[in-house]
């Protein structure tokens, strides 16, 4: 029997749209405002649309700017309750895939973060480590963000921030940053060394986390892997934004 769900989406709410997958935000995001709503979904079933879609001031999916080459269409985050970003639409009609299968050939993962593209991602290069340009986040002066993938980085690698840039319009500020790919290679973490960093914002119906890990825990002891377990600890909380960052610390492993 499938059960309804209350799907809310800036402020738009569809209280009936049974069965919904798991669903997404952003890695690395930290504008207060994007393109697209979000919806907070269920665990298990499938989506195959959202019968509401608004977005900021917008109110259907036809409101969304077409996207560009290869840029994500949408974010499902699956860190703790699964939630979808809209970002932009496909063009000539093709849908943005909502799935949570990391197999759909349409998903790039990074950490709990998977990027949706309208194009198979078989298409996109794989990145050379330091050197090539993994994606491109670009936040504008009206508070809205693109994200264009350039090639996708290797297996057991991470993504950090190369460089950042700030262009000028008409309209006022806007923001470039580029990313590029790393091998993970972590050491072994000193005492009283954080092992991990959250950093958790506060948003309408959902929150968003990013999480990087710093160093390796010792043998016999663990790292958190949520920012709510005992051996985490907030450091700073921003009141503007409604951010809070936390450090995580190595933790006896249970018997």
């Amino acid at each position: 029997m499938e059960q309804d769900v209350t799907v809310s989406v800036s402020g738009c709410t569809t209280p009936t749209l049974p069965r919904l997958f798991h669903l997404l935000s952003s890695p690395y995001s930290k504008t207060d405002h994007f393109k697209s709503g979000h919806a907070v979904l269920p665990e298990q079933g499938v989506a195959k649309r959202l019968a509401c879609r608004a977005v900021d001031r917008k109110n259907s999916e036809e409101d969304l700017p077409e996207c560009s080459h290869f840029e994500v269409c949408n974010k499902v985050d699956t860190y703790s309750t699964p939630w979808i970003e809209r970002q932009c639409r496909c063009p000539a009609k093709h849908s943005c895939s909502l799935s949570s299968k990391l197999n759909d050939g349409h998903t790039v993962l990074d950490k709990s973060t998977q990027f949706k593209l309208c194009e198979p991602v078989s298409k996109l290069p794989t990145c050379r480590y330091f050197r090539d340009v993994t994606w491109t986040y670009v936040s504008h002066p009206d508070n809205t963000t693109q994200q264009i993938m350039h090639c996708v980085c290797p297996k057991n690698s991470v993504a950090y921030i190369l460089n950042h840039q700030a262009f000028y319009t008409l309209s006022g500020v806007g923001y470039r940053y580029a990313f590029v790919c790393s091998p993970q290679s972590w050491q072994r973490c000193e005492r009283k060394e954080p092992c991990r960093l959250f950093t958790v914002k506060k948003r309408p119906g959902v929150e968003e986390v990013n999480s990087s890990r710093l160093c390796e825990c010792p043998l016999g002891f663990i790292c958190p892997e949520r920012y709510a377990e005992p051996s985490v600890m907030v450091d700073t909380i921003g009141n503007e934004d409604r951010t809070r960052t936390y450090s995580g610390y190595c933790a006896p492993a249970a018997d």
